[in-house]
């Protein structure tokens, strides 16, 4: 039986039910992206819109594997990271195109033909990376209709599982925030770029996995999902933007030392130490603690609004 609130609903019913409807703005995002193209480039805000949309699609799939069957099996998990991953060089590259388009403009017009020819070197990169993601979109329609096959046969009025939503959503965000905060002490300075990116992806799966049930969920002050979700693109923001000042260190490492690039990455050490700070001020050790225990309060309410017993030991503390 199906009853009105969501969280209390099975978990199979309610995992299927979301799945579907990422699934399907996962295709209009990879629609539009298509229909975005520019000559030779595409769109990069529609590439960054089909990114996010199969991303929170995979990270769906990933934590709720064992309710949704063969429309989350390894392969076609795989399949997806595979779209994903192509799309990666061409938004990089649309990234260090910006940024190097705004530096260029505060410098002097004798420092700039270096940046030109930088710029230049990109534009060139970014129709191979644009030709890229073009592929990736279309690759993803033929897995999107696979997968919207397989999510069909699963039976919502039949579930497979005792366990109301709320509460294995409560674990399953326990466990990945769990995940997130190792991931954010291994993070030792601003050049740990494996550490970062490991958090980061650790910050989106969390994300994921709270912006379902933010319309469900308003705990009390300071404990509800909508909270939770804004610190969480806060996190990815700082994390985000030292990883793009990496990519752009790694870039100006590989060209010749001239007046204008240098200037450049003189700047780029400046923000990647600002990116770093505030990640260490706002994210790292006792500064995370009322983050984290906000959490623990928002999963324990989704475990109580479920009608499900607190697991052993689950309470609104921060979670070890």
């Amino acid at each position: 039986m199906v009853r009105h609130d969501p969280l209390k609903n099975s978990v199979d019913s309610v995992a299927l039910a979301i799945a579907t409807s990422l699934l399907h703005k996962a295709k209009l995002a990879g629609r539009d992206m298509i229909h975005a193209r520019r000559l030779k480039e595409v769109d990069p805000d529609a590439v960054h819109a089909f990114r996010v949309a199969s991303r929170r699609l995979r990270a769906w799939q990933r934590a709720y594997a064992p309710w949704l069957g063969d429309a989350s099996s390894k392969k076609m998990r795989r399949r997806l990271r595979d779209i994903a991953r192509a799309t990666n060089a061409s938004r990089d590259t649309a990234v260090q195109l910006a940024w190097l388009a705004r530096q260029r403009r505060r410098i002097a017009a004798r420092r700039r033909p270096a940046v030109d020819r930088l710029i230049a070197k990109l534009e060139l990169h970014q129709i191979e990376h644009s030709a890229d993601a073009l592929e990736a979109a279309r690759d993803f329609r033929a897995l999107a209709d696979a997968l919207a096959r397989r999510l069909k046969r699963a039976d919502p009025e039949a579930p497979r599982s005792d366990e109301p939503f709320g509460a294995a959503a409560a674990r399953l965000i326990r466990t990945h925030t769990a995940e997130l905060r190792r991931r954010l002490r291994r993070i030792r300075g601003a050049a740990g770029e494996e550490e970062a990116h490991q958090a980061r992806i650790a910050a989106k799966r969390v994300r994921y996995l709270l912006e379902p049930v933010v319309k469900w969920h308003s705990g009390g002050r300071g404990t509800s999902a909508a909270r939770i979700v804004a610190q969480l693109r806060q996190l990815q923001d700082a994390l985000g933007d030292l990883h793009d000042v990496q990519v752009l260190e790694k870039l100006l490492s590989k060209e010749e030392k001239f007046d204008g690039l240098t200037a450049i990455a003189a700047t780029l050490r400046r923000r990647s130490r600002r990116a770093f700070h505030c990640v260490e001020h706002d994210w790292r050790g006792d500064a995370s603690a009322p983050f984290f225990s906000d959490v623990a309060a928002c999963c324990a309410d989704l475990t109580r609004r479920a009608g499900a017993p607190a697991p052993r030991g689950a309470n609104a503390r921060t979670p070890q």
